[in-house]
């Protein structure tokens, strides 16, 4: 039994070799509801609250703004780029256009309603909108 579980361990550790990157992690900890702050951006209880730290905490809460899009059935890569680019959550549709294609996910979008965080980069995009509805 020690045997097997020792087998099954060293299996299990080759199969799931992963490589675990920053955006990999923010990508999954986003996807379980999780918020990530940057340390910067938190406000010591020691110091004085002035206008600038004020204007800190305005920007880092931009960062949690979600937008509500919606792929309908049918839309390609080119019709969801200019629906992402049309609510901000893109600046550049070729480049993303350009980054699905390295990824290999041009005919993996789904359609349906999708919520993103608008400062979301094209990786965290294109994992969200092409996730399977059956992983979901």
């Amino acid at each position: 039994m020690g045997i097997g579980l020792v087998i099954s361990s060293i299996i299990n550790i080759n199969i799931q070799d992963r490589i675990l990157t920053d955006n990999y992690i923010r990508v999954e900890a986003s996807k379980r509801g999780f918020v990530i702050i940057d340390p910067g951006d938190l406000i010591s209880k020691d110091k004085a609250i002035d206008k600038n730290s004020n204007n800190k905490v305005l920007e880092s809460n931009k960062y949690a703004e979600e937008i509500k899009i919606e792929i309908t059935q049918g839309c390609n890569s080119d019709d969801t780029a200019r629906i992402l680019l049309d609510n901000g959550l893109i600046d550049n549709k070729d480049k993303f256009l350009e980054k699905l294609h390295e990824r290999e996910k041009e005919n993996k979008i789904q359609y349906g309603s999708f919520v993103l965080k608008k400062y979301s980069n094209y990786d965290e995009i294109i994992d969200i909108i092409t996730k399977s509805k059956a992983n979901k």
